[in-house]
């Protein structure tokens, strides 16, 4: 159990892209800590089900989706996040200390550059936006290890005008995650990931995660007091080795 002194009880947590590799891990870790998180409410296109998922998240994290929802502790708001208003965003924002966005495809999954675009920079800015006039303090956004908004390559580049975006949005807190290689859990690698990994390590989507929330839970604490951090590898092992939960 977290020694909160009392501050971190109560977090409310909006997440989208809950249905990605990192995005379940962290709803796991978001509603196993009952002590600690109030409330969380996902936007998607679709239902976050840990059945569908390889390895039985519910029994892993001892939680039931259903149940929480029941009990109005967890929302999720299926809509395709094209067509979702702007209202409806800020209405599941409203009172939310952090906004975590987990969103994150490839121009392969996307099916065009401008589809890789349109989902990775234009919706996830599109909302970081949307949850700062809600109010919201915290965002909490995963990039890439190597994002440079004046990269030749799309990938890194989009991501580093998503970094460049939310900073300008002048949040109180901005926690920015620029992860190495992403270990799944699956052994699905992809193409550009395996090159990679010849110089980096690889880092487990569950500790990408569990340092998510122990990030949010020292900013509201107020235990970290930076207004942009970057946060890399070493900083998430750092995290994860300190974090009790």
């Amino acid at each position: 159990k977290m020694a909160t002194g009392g501050k971190a009880e109560g977090l409310k947590a909006v997440v989208i892209g809950a249905t990605g590799a990192t995005g379940r891990h962290l709803v796991g870790y978001l509603m196993k800590h009952k002590d600690i998180v109030s409330k969380v409410s996902i936007l998607g296109r679709k239902k976050l089900e840990f059945s569908s998922y390889q390895g039985n998240l519910s029994e892993h994290y001892g939680v039931d989706l259903d149940k929480e929802m029941e009990n109005d502790r967890l929302i999720q708001h299926a809509e395709d996040l094209d067509s979702v208003t702007d209202d409806k965003v800020k209405e599941l924002c409203a009172g939310s200390d952090v906004f975590f966005c987990c969103l994150g495809t490839t121009k392969a999954q996307a099916g065009s550059s401008q589809a890789f675009y349109h989902l990775d920079f234009e919706i996830a800015t599109r909302m970081l936006q949307l949850a700062k006039e809600a109010g919201v303090g915290h965002a909490s956004v995963i990039t890439a290890s190597m994002s440079n908004p004046n990269s030749m390559f799309l990938y890194v580049r989009t991501k580093g005008e998503v970094e460049e975006r939310t900073k300008g949005l002048k949040f109180d807190h901005t926690s920015i995650w620029r992860p190495g290689l992403l270990d799944r859990g699956d052994g699905h690698r992809r193409f550009g990931e395996k090159l990679v990994r010849m110089f980096m390590k690889d880092i487990a989507v569950w500790d990408l995660a569990k340092a998510m929330l122990q990030d949010a839970i020292n900013v509201k604490q107020k235990t970290s007091t930076a207004e942009v951090s970057i946060l890399r590898n070493d900083d998430i092992w750092r995290i994860c080795r300190e974090s009790p939960l």
